[in-house]
């Protein structure tokens, strides 16, 4: 890893909303990479994250929060994603 390069274990803020974290996993879709942020359980383009040294949050995270993260954690395929979008109806229904 060269230094400056995001990494699982780095900290980093995401400069568009100020949410910050520590990097869980990288992953690359479709030739770009995106790191899964712990803070929020969601993906962020790497190209878009800044490393900080310091957190603006509680760095302790009990077990008990960690497992209750975990256990709300559901992984939603595209099959999940056209039924919901099948039910919608009156305004904003296309």
């Amino acid at each position: 890893m060269k230094e400056g390069e995001i990494s699982v274990g780095s900290k980093v803020r995401y400069p568009r909303t100020g949410s910050s974290g520590v990097v869980e996993e990288i992953t690359e879709i479709g030739g770009v990479s995106f790191a899964g942020m712990d803070s929020t359980g969601l993906y962020y383009r790497t190209s878009e994250l800044i490393l900080v040294e310091v957190l603006d949050r509680k760095e302790h995270i009990s077990e008990v929060d960690d497992l209750k993260r975990f256990k709300n954690r559901k992984t939603v395929s595209s099959e999940d994603i056209e039924e919901a979008f099948g039910d919608v109806s009156g305004v904003g229904a296309g």
